[in-house]
């Protein structure tokens, strides 16, 4: 069986693609996409892992202080001390929107359940 090649010819542009302008807005625009998908469907995870983050580091900083305190220099570090307490302090209220996020996502999910409903009682509206 002998096989022959067919040349493929390529059209040229004609003008600039209006779906991209360029990767790197690509990949930003896909970026803020997924981000956004995922703040709708897992609230909770979203903000409780940066409230952990934020209040982690805070607890390891203010370790830090206490361990420089306990040694006796910690007269000097008192920047420490506030980046600690400011960390903690974002960590803890990020938390607490993880909270009330998750609220709103499980309000969300019963109006829409809601009006699923209410949309297969109603009865249908008659045609003109």
């Amino acid at each position: 069986m002998p096989i022959a090649t067919v040349p493929v010819r390529v059209n040229p542009d004609l003008r600039l693609s209006r779906l991209l302008r360029s990767t790197p807005s690509y990949v930003w625009r896909s970026t803020v996409t997924i981000v956004r998908i995922f703040v709708i469907y897992w609230p909770f995870r979203f903000f409780a892992s940066i409230g952990a983050i934020l209040f982690g580091l805070g607890v390891l900083i203010g370790l830090r202080f206490l361990w420089f305190f306990l040694s006796g220099s910690g007269a000097g570090h008192v920047q420490s001390l506030i980046l600690a307490s400011v960390l903690l302090g974002m960590g803890f209220q990020t938390i607490l929107v993880a909270f009330l996020a998750d609220l709103l996502a499980a309000n969300r999910k019963l109006l829409e359940d809601i009006r699923f409903r209410l949309h297969d009682q109603s009865p249908p509206t008659p045609r003109r």
